[in-house]
């Protein structure tokens, strides 16, 4: 690492923010995750490691994205630190610890599971969580889940408390309080026009993305090198076109064999390993999210001039192929203070009275933990 070109990078970039103060002016509420790292580290790290990052959480460009509603961590550093962000990183570190209160989250031994943990999953995946909440919400007599119907409006009138909620399939639905966890375009379109929520729905925007799962047969020699896998930064502005070509919309690529190797079943310790690999493309590249962007010799290419392994790669015994259109929401610029609005003229519309709440991916943060968070703390003030 010390001789690579990252860290020719990093090195310099690090030292220089430790030596350099650049207070946030108090005029400035918010920056893109872009413009606040190229002013601490430069731009080169901003492009090399902050549009990295950003293409592996969010699938977006760098450029946009809002550094207080993405990385609020980086943010507060900069205002503890008094503009010197790696001194407010290092006194956030040293500060004891919140624990979570008992009371409020019931962890079991799971904080001890974690430790040491960098990366989780479930033998059948992440949809474990969301089965898990199904099973247990269907045993209350107290909840109903409506499946294979969608809401077509959301209304009430003057003179009534009530909302009606009327589905897709004709089915009508009154209720005293809604949680909306819907997209804030989505809501927008099935409530009355006079609702305040349109100013946000053009500001934020959504990251389509093709995830592609690749498994190879067992091979002689190792397809990749160990470690999670890698994540690719925006190309320079000036990139040639074979940098262009090397890039070819890729945001990242994970190794699943490395990463959760427990996710692999074998007759045996012996059996031959087979290697899985995960490639993500598009986000905010012009990418073609179609057939003839993700043939075999295409996504084979891309893999053999990233990872340059010692022979030829082998046909794939499967390749599944998803194209996951809008599924990331971007918080622009500005995204809290515009949420903050929005709930605000919710609470004190005489029309929606603090009786409709918004939650979700694209108002709080697209983390698990964040959608968690959310709902923990939604009706509070009901």
């Amino acid at each position: 690492m010390a001789s690579s070109s990252l860290a020719r990078t990093l090195v310099p970039a690090v030292l220089r923010a430790t030596l350099r103060s650049r207070p946030i002016p108090d005029e400035v509420a918010d920056q893109s995750v872009d413009t606040f790292l190229s002013a601490y580290f430069g731009a080169e790290f901003a492009r090399t490691f902050g549009s990295a990052l950003v293409h592996g959480i969010y699938a977006a460009d760098s450029r946009q994205l809002s550094v207080r509603a993405a990385f609020p961590s980086l943010w507060d550093a900069s205002i503890r630190g008094k503009g010197n962000i790696v001194r407010g990183i290092v006194q956030n570190a040293l500060r004891p610890s919140n624990n979570l209160d008992d009371k409020t989250y019931e962890m079991g031994n799971m904080m001890d599971k974690m430790k040491g943990v960098s990366v989780y999953s479930f033998q059948d995946g992440m949809e474990t969580i969301t089965r898990a909440l199904r099973q247990d919400l269907e045993k209350r007599h107290n909840v109903e889940i409506i499946a294979g119907d969608a809401a077509a409006s959301l209304r009430r009138d003057a003179s009534d408390t009530t909302f009606k909620i009327d589905t897709v399939t004709g089915r009508r639905i009154d209720a005293s309080h809604v949680v909306s966890a819907i997209s804030l375009k989505a809501l927008n379109n099935i409530v009355p026009p006079s609702i305040p929520i349109t100013s946000t729905t053009s500001q934020n925007s959504t990251s389509s993305v093709t995830v592609v799962n690749i498994v190879f047969p067992p091979t002689s020699f190792p397809i990749h090198p160990p470690g999670f896998g890698y994540l690719v930064p925006r190309p320079r502005s000036n990139a040639l076109d074979a940098e262009l070509e090397d890039h070819a919309g890729t945001l990242g690529v994970v190794f699943d064999s490395c990463a959760l190797p427990q996710q692999d079943l074998y007759a045996n310790a012996a059996s031959p390993r087979f290697t899985k690999v995960t490639m993500m493309l598009g986000g905010p590249h012009a990418f073609p999210h179609n057939a003839e962007s993700v043939s075999e010799d295409k996504l084979l290419g891309i893999l053999s001039r990233h990872l340059a392994p010692s022979q030829p790669l082998p046909k794939p015994v499967l390749i599944r192929v998803h194209h996951l259109t809008g599924c990331i929401p971007t918080p622009t610029v500005g995204h809290l203070q515009r949420i903050a609005a929005v709930k605000n003229d919710l609470k004190k519309s005489e029309f929606w009275r603090g009786n409709l709440e918004i939650v979700g991916a694209g108002v709080g943060g697209v983390s698990v933990p964040d959608c968690i968070e959310q709902g923990r703390h939604v009706g509070l003030n009901w």
